[in-house]
């Protein structure tokens, strides 16, 4: 029965009245006739033929992948935790995501990742192939003629980084660095070997059999880098 005050006519602005209708008076003279020669354009098509047929791609033997996610609260001590059903308002939530197993993760890997190193298969023929089959012949034939003429197998061991090393497949330089560590260590050998003879002592070291193990141990230190080229992919640095 009476205007409430809080829809009070505003001293100022817009009035909270509802604007008044405006309506445009119709003209008697014209009459609206309804057309009785209408002519469709062109052939319609029935509507039950524009419906869309949409095919199923799921199989419905299988489960709906579903993925939840859960608000647990933080733990902290003395105000929240587990068991105490609280929640401090500064806190933030933990969110726990439970994917479905059948749902593949495609997160990009972390930014220091390193890509995966290839495998390749290595057979020994293949290995004994890279290695330079001449090679190693001769330096097993080197070792077993050592035994009585160790001079002829210290010359092979001495041509080995400059005439045979270079033919080898792969890793040609750390088959030099390792024919020259066996050269230093006979010739090692041979100065410790001159000085117990030269006292009173006199022991003999068998530079012979240490000269045969020096040459077989090349021969498998060089199949050995062979293997680890064939089997990391490594371009071949030896000549062709």
């Amino acid at each position: 029965m009476e205007r409430p005050t809080g829809f009070a006519e505003p001293a100022q602005a817009v009035s909270l009245s509802a604007p008044a209708v405006l309506t445009a008076p119709a003209d008697e003279s014209v009459s609206v006739v309804p057309p009785s020669d209408f002519q469709q354009a062109s052939v319609a098509v029935p509507l039950d033929t524009l419906v869309p047929v949409q095919a199923d791609p799921r199989d419905p033997q299988q489960p709906f992948v579903t993925v939840s996610s859960t608000l647990t609260a933080t733990e902290a001590s003395g105000v929240t935790g587990p068991g105490t059903g609280r929640q401090g308002p500064q806190e933030p939530f933990q969110v726990v995501s439970t994917i479905s197993p059948m749902a593949p993760s495609w997160a990009p890997p972390p930014p220091d990742a390193q890509p995966a190193r290839a495998v390749h298969p290595v057979t020994a023929r293949d290995a004994l192939t890279a290695a330079y089959p001449p090679l190693l012949i001769t330096l097993v034939v080197s070792g077993v003629v050592s035994t009585f003429a160790a001079v002829l197998a210290v010359m092979v061991l001495v041509a080995t980084p400059f005439l045979f090393a270079p033919r080898v497949r792969f890793r040609n330089r750390a088959l030099k660095i390792s024919s020259f560590l066996v050269l230093g260590l006979l010739a090692l050998l041979w100065v410790i070997s001159l000085f117990l003879g030269s006292t009173m002592y006199n022991v003999d070291l068998s530079l012979g059999t240490w000269v045969m193990v020096g040459c077989w141990v090349l021969a498998a230190v060089d199949i050995f880098l062979q293997w680890l080229g064939l089997r990391n992919g490594e371009q071949p640095t030896g000549i062709a």
